[in-house]
């Protein structure tokens, strides 16, 4: 059986830190609780899989690899909160922020929206990804969002339009080309294959050498 955190005492003290707020929220955590600030309430998730953890580092490789050469930014990855509401702290798998908006980051969390954020989609998180997070990451100001959904084997990539997202079309080659990431070229392929392919075998095709 796997182990449970959110049964425990330490997660009742997180909870209880919750109702006080954000602040409290955060500083009832450590570094390895899986777990958001949703309307005022700790929202615990489950542990992270091999697949998720693999599309994660991949796309978070990928992504510092092509910051090397164009220096706009910073990415991060699973763990670091990021504020995008007064009763709102997610947790996205990774997450780009352009230089312009560097101000935003704090010593443990994001004040304030992503200029990109990336889900990759499990068992536990369809509903939170596709629907919850959906609304509040359109609603927060975030200007692009890419889902991988590991379930249907299927990318999707949103650019923000008003409040609300609109599919982003593919190129003539299939590819996906990021509007925060000028010149990154993304392949939904890449993440339907047997094996996930090592970020340098695709560097040619992501625009990045």
């Amino acid at each position: 059986m796997l182990y449970d955190f959110s049964k425990t005492k330490e997660a009742d003290r997180v909870r209880e830190a919750a109702h006080k707020g954000y602040n409290a929220f955060l500083n009832s955590l450590d570094e390895y609780t899986r777990v958001e600030w949703v309307d005022g309430e700790a929202e615990f998730m489950s542990p992270v899989a091999l697949i998720h953890l693999r599309i994660g580092q991949f796309v978070l490789f990928l992504i510092d690899r092509y910051l090397e050469n164009n220096p706009i930014g910073e990415v991060l990855g699973d763990g670091f909160q990021m504020k995008i509401g007064p009763k709102s702290g997610r947790v996205p798998d990774v997450f780009f922020v352009s230089n312009e908006h560097t101000d935003r980051l704090k010593p443990t969390y994001l004040d304030g929206p992503a200029d990109l954020v990336v889900e990759v989609v499990s068992p536990d998180s369809v509903r939170r990804d596709r629907e919850q997070k959906f609304r509040e990451y359109a609603l927060g100001g975030i200007p692009e969002y890419w889902i991988i959904d590991t379930q249907r084997g299927v990318c999707e990539f949103y650019i923000l339009d008003g409040s609300t997202y609109r599919p982003a079309a593919l190129n003539d080659a299939g590819l996906f080309e990021s509007t925060q990431l000028p010149g990154l070229r993304i392949n939904p392929d890449w993440f339907t294959r047997e094996h996930l392919p090592t970020v340098r075998s695709v560097l040619v095709e992501a625009g990045i050498s």
